[in-house]
């Protein structure tokens, strides 16, 4: 399993850096999964930054794991109201409309007082070709 955990300051550097630390763990995966997985981690973290509180150090927490065919990106912060894993929920949620639209999974929970939004994207083989 190839994983990585890190905390990022929450502002606008914060997606890209999401996206640098995804691309560590899907090097070598063809690049449509890896543009796939670096949009939606940008649009997990770019969320939590707008409207979520960071952590008490002023950061989110971002795990990214790949085990066997799935790829695993956790986004943390102190949300106290998480966005609910439907589309098309109106005012702001572009992004998490993305999401929902191109993630094999995803959704929201609270786990150890943080707010954390997840997706899984099913990891291409040389058979299916694409999710």
């Amino acid at each position: 399993m190839a994983e990585i955990r890190a905390n990022l300051v929450s502002d606008v550097n914060a997606p890209a850096e999401a996206r640098s630390l995804v691309a560590e763990v899907t090097s070598g995966l063809p690049v449509v999964f890896q543009d796939e997985a670096g949009l939606l981690v940008s649009e997990l973290v770019s969320h939590s930054v707008l409207n979520h509180e960071p952590m008490a150090d002023g950061t989110i927490a971002l795990h990214v794991a790949i085990d066997h065919d799935m790829l695993r990106v956790e986004v943390a912060d102190h949300a106290e109201r998480l966005a609910p894993a439907t589309a098309h929920g109106g005012g702001g949620r572009f992004g998490l409309d993305l999401v929902d639209a191109v993630a094999t999974d995803w959704g929201s929970e609270h786990r150890d007082r943080l707010g954390i939004v997840w997706f899984e994207l099913r990891v291409p083989t040389e058979t299916n070709g694409h999710r």
